[in-house]
């Protein structure tokens, strides 16, 4: 999925945003959930936008898996239930936000599920 979505949104403008040495926020920062109190424009030139986004006036609309965890500090909690409805509405078809198992495996120390990520090979230094 992931080769998918590099392949429709990010390839098309690479060049571009390399050329003119930009972070393509409109397009990494995208399918979140955003829980606010206020209305948002989905203007990426105001200041606390997130375009693209999901948005949920409570965080109890988030459909965590504890919300009462998450808020008090157990990270885990945190993790999207299956019911909620932002379940695999992320950009890539996951979850958005944290791989919850990922982190946890990456904090433990033991590997996670999926291929290992090696670090890139070919950087330069200019």
């Amino acid at each position: 999925m992931i080769d998918r979505w590099v392949a429709r949104e990010l390839k098309p403008i690479v060049r571009e945003y390399d050329h003119e040495d930009r972070y393509p926020a409109g397009i990494v920062e995208q399918k979140n959930v955003v829980t606010t109190n206020g209305p948002l424009t989905n203007n990426p030139a105001q200041p606390g936008e997130v375009p693209n986004s999901y948005r949920v006036s409570s965080d109890s609309a988030v459909g965590y898996a504890n919300l009462a965890n998450c808020q008090s500090g157990v990270y885990l909690g945190c993790a999207l239930s299956t019911s909620s409805q932002f379940h695999n509405a992320a950009s890539d078809g996951t979850d958005p936000g944290v791989n919850m198992i990922s982190l946890n495996a990456a904090l433990s120390g033991t590997p996670g599920p999926g291929p290992a990520l090696l670090p890139p090979s070919n950087l330069q230094v200019q």
